[in-house]
């Protein structure tokens, strides 16, 4: 016959505000994960759309776009600082869960590249209206 220990009884509550604490948990690291795809994808997006200005270029200019370059990597710097701080904050949250995991990670990996998508968006630019970069 089972007999009544006090302190194992003590030990092995749980209260109920923690009964749902795992849940709770992975709901938020889930939201703040899709959360930082979505900004490092929205960073992609705004750097393409403002590097494609170079389009309306007269072909065969020589252009030389600093305010660009510069407008460019404000928001890659920012949707870099973004992503990982959120991706950062959605792992420790949702570290029990895969999806969880792989969502954060590829946000990093992603809030890192804007930069590089505006750059790939300006060369195909210039190739295609045979624009020269200025010295």
């Amino acid at each position: 016959m089972l007999r009544y220990d006090p302190l194992v009884s003590v030990l092995d509550y749980e209260h109920p505000s923690n009964r749902n604490r795992a849940a709770r948990n992975d709901a938020i690291g889930l939201i703040l994960a899709l959360t930082a795809v979505g900004l490092s994808l929205t960073g992609h997006v705004v750097s393409a759309v403002f590097a494609a200005d170079l389009r309306f270029a007269p072909r065969g200019s020589v252009i030389r776009p600093m305010a660009l370059l510069a407008f460019l990597g404000f928001v890659a710097l920012g949707t870099a600082i973004a992503g990982l701080i959120l991706g950062s904050i959605s792992l420790m949250y949702g570290r029990r869960r895969r999806s969880v995991c792989v969502l954060a990670s590829s946000s990093v990996l992603l809030s890192l590249t804007p930069f590089l998508t505006s750059n790939l968006v300006m060369d195909y630019f210039v190739t295609r209206n045979g624009l020269t970069w200025a010295d």
